[in-house]
């Protein structure tokens, strides 16, 4: 599943807490087939290309980000004509 980063700031907690996401990136969510994986996590290839769980606030599905910008787009437009 294709998923779009829209929060890279940092870890809290964690022992390196810079998260390597670029925002407005597209990333490739990796299926979790255990029966006993966390919802709250995407797994993907960090901007490093090492396998990482982050959690899923920090992205949005990328059709739903796509709607937003073009939305946004358009308002702006509007804007400019009137």
């Amino acid at each position: 599943m294709k998923i779009v980063c829209i929060n890279n700031g940092p870890m809290v907690g964690a022992i390196d807490k810079h998260v390597n996401l670029t925002l407005g990136k597209a990333y490739e969510a990796v299926e979790n087939n255990d029966d006993n994986a966390n919802n709250f996590v995407y797994n993907i290839i960090n901007d490093l290309g090492k396998m990482g769980s982050y959690y899923y606030k920090r992205f949005e599905m990328i059709d739903e980000y796509r709607d937003k910008k073009i939305s946004k787009l358009l308002e702006n437009d509007n804007y400019l004509i009137q």
